[in-house]
């Protein structure tokens, strides 16, 4: 626990809560693995593109 005091004592709490949304994402991502659940990137992809592609509108 002192190690993860220290790591963090100098960082802001934006960055922290980013780290800790990571944590949760493998989390979550890492369980539906275990259950032998995968997830289509693919749908990701299009999300990006898509959100790229509203931006330059």
């Amino acid at each position: 626990m002192d190690y993860i005091i220290t790591k963090y004592k100098e960082k802001d709490n934006e960055s922290i809560e980013k780290q800790l949304l990571l944590c949760q994402l493998y989390e979550k991502t890492s369980l539906l693995y275990d259950k032998n659940i995968l997830l289509d990137t693919s749908g990701f992809e299009e999300y990006k593109r898509n959100k790229i592609k509203n931006n330059r509108i």
